[in-house]
């Protein structure tokens, strides 16, 4: 495998169907392989037609699931996250908001749990309350699924912690729109 820096050829890897078999070559025991692996994928999170895909196939998770061997692919697998992290805005947020409305229901909550983790404070709101994200990640809370609890858990306190105060906090638990429906008032 080789380090691969062109645009078109990243884009290729993922629109022809590699992007989940690299994903799963991450669960290798072999730790230099894990690391060739970390360092593809991180040259695919560059090219931002690659970030939908790629939180879509539930790639942020297996990123944060990993049992990663050597520091290295650590550190890379950091620096993954962070590429994504800035590339969730403008047509790429645009494109995840659009699947989690219109996509399957484990893509919509792949989507809503990488953004809890991926997204910028003012985007929250958007996000968790606009695009139903919050109902989304209260649904795998309660799951019977022990995982996804614990993925939604931890991503709701991603998202609290994001808030800068109390005030926001009840804003995005308590829209107004629901306190309305709540107490009758159109």
């Amino acid at each position: 495998m080789r380090n691969n820096t062109d645009s078109h050829d990243q884009a290729g890897i993922v629109y022809n169907g590699s992007l989940v078999p690299l994903l799963k070559l991450l669960d290798s025991k072999n730790g230099c392989l894990q690391h060739i692996v970390a360092f593809a994928l991180y040259g695919i999170a560059e090219n931002e037609d690659n970030v939908s895909d790629f939180i879509k196939v539930g790639g942020v998770q297996k990123l944060q699931d990993g049992e990663f061997i050597i520091q290295a692919t650590k550190d890379r697998v950091a620096k993954t996250m962070k590429r994504l992290e800035e590339k969730i805005n403008g047509p790429v947020l645009k494109h995840l908001l659009y699947l989690m409305r219109v996509g399957e229901k484990a893509v919509q909550r792949r989507i809503a749990l990488a953004l809890a983790h991926l997204c910028s404070p003012e985007d929250q709101r958007t996000i968790f309350i606009d695009d139903d994200g919050l109902d989304l990640l209260l649904e795998l809370l309660g799951s019977t699924n022990l995982k996804q609890q614990q993925d939604a858990s931890v991503a709701l306190y991603k998202v609290a912690k994001k808030i800068p105060d109390s005030i926001l906090l009840m804003q995005l638990l308590h829209p107004p729109h629901l306190r309305f429906a709540k107490i009758g008032i159109p």
